[in-house]
């Protein structure tokens, strides 16, 4: 091509162009990031709720199943001792539940993984139009 066909832009212009496309691509990837992050913790807080309804459920479940067999072993021992036998089974049974939903919510990585990746493209692009 001719270099007729390019209009003369002067310096200014270029970096004036420049800045408004850094200044809309930075724009589009704050948005990315916390469409991304909106994502993630609503995921997290999905399972945070699942882990609270479980233990309330069980509790609520287990409940009379527990009466009855802290009666049936108070009618060998002690009421006191029978209902610390079945208080330390609930509260084994609590903490393994706590800890089987703890350990999935820390499995929920909050990296946003797409945004970085933009972040890097951008770093790539900008690269380039200096160069």
């Amino acid at each position: 091509m001719l270099r007729q066909d390019y209009p003369e832009r002067g310096v200014g212009e270029l970096i004036s162009n420049l800045y408004h496309d850094f200044q809309r691509v930075l724009t589009q990837t704050v948005e990315l990031a916390k469409a991304e992050m909106s994502e993630k913790t609503s995921k997290l807080a999905k399972d945070g709720v699942l882990v609270a309804v479980g233990g309330v459920l069980g509790f609520a479940g287990f409940l009379f199943l527990l009466l009855a067999l802290t009666a049936a072993l108070a009618l060998a021992m002690p009421f006191w001792a029978a209902a610390l036998i079945v208080g330390g089974l609930v509260s084994a049974i609590g903490a393994a539940l706590a800890a089987s939903g703890y350990s999935k919510m820390k499995k929920v990585d909050l990296t946003p993984e797409r945004t970085v990746q933009s972040l890097k493209e951008d770093r790539e692009w900008l690269k380039s139009q200096v160069s």
